[in-house]
Formats: structure tokens, sequence, C-alpha cells
């Protein structure tokens, strides 16, 4: 049997129809462990600890912030140096103050005259700059494929790029697997898991084609989560879906993934 993990919900996609402040609350009540968001930081941090804990919530992965509308990030910008490290430090001291354990510095698009060598070299420096800081925190650095297909220009955008540019670190970076980006860029989970040196920290799930909630497309979570169990893998399984409609309109999928006692795994697809 596979294995159960807890389930964190992306409060950015799911329960958008109430103000953020009160989609921790209604993530609890329909069964979620935790939460996650990229840029929650318009609640201050003082505050999400406050609402966390009265719900008995845990905050499970952020982002060093998006950078602004259509960058996805700043880590690769060479003109963004000075604004990478302010976000970053914001967002690793508000994860310290909720105890979210992962920060997500998200890589950027790059603009058409920016030459790819330089973003990389750029990227690189930037997460060396992460890890450092990071040192001697309980938070740790969380890095994303994110598919140009998605998101055009995006410098990590595939398993290949995330080995490419990562596997040189020494350090212990852990990687976020998305279900939907990888079912986008035809790329194999199963692969990535057997032939890399890098480990999953983060899992998010959506399912393709559509990126709606599970059982609406092709995808076998089944066999994701026993590949998971088979590494070892103990953390989160975030859902970062676009809903079908009303988030909890469309939530029966989860009798699926929590079982009777409330702790299994899926057996099967949801019926749709």
């Amino acid at each position: 049997m596979t294995r159960f993990f807890p389930l964190s919900a992306h409060i950015g996609y799911l329960f958008t129809e109430m103000p953020l402040r009160d989609r921790v609350g209604a993530a609890r009540s329909a069964g979620f462990d935790a939460v996650e968001h990229p840029h929650p930081f318009e609640i201050p941090a003082h505050e999400m600890a406050r609402i966390l804990d009265g719900e008995g919530m845990r905050f499970a992965q952020l982002s060093s912030g998006t950078g602004g509308a259509g960058l996805k990030g700043l880590a690769c910008l060479p003109d963004r140096k000075k604004d990478f490290q302010d976000a970053l430090c914001r967002a690793v001291d508000y994860a310290e103050r909720i105890a979210c354990p992962f920060v997500h510095p998200m890589a950027g698009t790059m603009p058409p005259d920016l030459a790819k060598e330089d973003a990389q070299s750029v990227y690189r420096d930037n997460i060396e700059l992460a890890v450092r800081l990071c040192e001697q925190s309980p938070v740790s650095i969380l890095v994303e494929a994110i598919s140009s297909s998605v998101a055009p220009g995006y410098l990590v955008d595939d398993f290949a790029a995330l080995n490419r540019l990562l596997t040189p670190f020494q350090h212990d970076i852990r990687v976020l697997l998305d279900s939907y980006h990888a079912a986008v860029n035809k790329d194999s989970i199963g692969l990535f898991l057997a032939s890399s040196k890098l480990r999953p920290g983060h899992v998010h799930i959506a399912d393709f084609p559509g990126r709606h909630e599970p059982g609406t497309g092709q995808l076998d979570f089944e066999h994701l989560l026993k590949l998971l169990g088979k590494i070892g893998y103990a953390g989160d399984i975030g859902f970062e879906y676009v809903p079908s409609g009303a988030t909890t309109d469309h939530l029966s999928w989860m009798q699926n993934w929590r079982g009777h006692s409330g702790r299994d795994c899926p057996k099967q697809r949801a019926s749709q």
C-alpha cells in the first residue's frame, strides 16, 4: 500500500473565493494539513503565525518573491541583484517566523536581450547567496522546474536544466517536483528520481491536461506516490491546481487521498 503523505493546499490557487487570511481555516476544514503561498507577505509574519497556530496548521513553502507581473522571480536577472537579495532576506526572515521549512528563490523569465549563459551565471551566484544565508537557519532552499510552455523564457524550465544548474553545488538544495510541469515537458519524474542526485523537498499536484484537480486528467498519481515512497520521501504533497469551479465544490478527490482513517493515499483516480 502506498504510504500516507501530509497534504498542503496552495492558497494562491485554492480557496481564492475568500480573503487570504481566511484560506488557512478553509484549508483545515477541507482536510488539508498545511498551506503554502509564494508571497503571503501582505499578512505580517506574527499574524500569519497566530492564524496557523489557531488553526493547527503548518506553512509548507513560500517563494522569495515573484518580482512583479510576468517576471516569475528575480534570481537570473543581472540588473535586479539587489532586489533579489532584499526579497530573499525578507522571505527567509518571514519563513523563520512562521516555521516554514522552505523558501523558493524563483529563477525568473529572461528578457529577449539577456544571453542565457549570463542568466545562468547570475542565477548560480544568487543560489549560492541563498544557500549561505540559510546555513545558520532552519530554512532550506527549494528550486522548481517551471515549463517554458507555461512561463515563456523561464530559466529553469525542465529537469535537464535543474540538473545542469544545481548538481555542481555541494549543498543540500531540494527540488520542488511538479506533476503538471513535468507532464507539459514530457519529463519522467521516475527517471529523474532514479538518475539525479537532487532530492525532492516538496511536490506539487495538478492533473494534465487542464491543470485541474486530481482525476480530471490522465496522470497516474498512485504511481507517483509509490515512487516517492520508494526513495523515502517524507515531505508534503502540495496541491497547486486550478479548481474546475469554486474550490469547495470540487474536493471529492480528497476522499481517495485521505481514506477512511484520514491518513491513506489514493487507491485510484477520483471520478470526474
